[in-house]
């Protein structure tokens, strides 16, 4: 029985088959290596996710990505800013 056949005598299965293969592939995400994704259900912290592929519940859950940024910086700038003897947004400005 090929797939026209199979959708002419079961319609019902056949349009279920596919709406649940969209729903998959809707529900699949990808997050980068230097990239981790939080993933809010229903508008609260769930879970994080990645890298890599992960799942998210289609309609209910929303998977938003976080970038890594790294920076440079002296010890002595990096004791300063931990003590509040610097000023913190000055050093990192310099720095971007």
């Amino acid at each position: 029985m090929n797939l026209l056949e199979f959708m002419s005598v079961h319609p019902v299965l056949a349009i279920a088959a596919l709406i649940a293969i969209l729903l998959f592939i809707k529900s699949l995400r990808v997050a980068n290596q230097y990239e981790r994704s939080v993933v809010f259900r229903l508008g609260r912290f769930d879970r994080t996710a990645g890298p890599g592929l992960y799942l998210v519940w289609p309609f209910t859950e929303v998977g938003a990505e976080q970038n890594t940024m790294t920076i440079v910086m002296m010890p002595s700038e990096f004791v300063a800013m931990a003590r509040g003897i610097g000023d913190a947004a000055r050093i990192l400005a310099d720095k971007a």
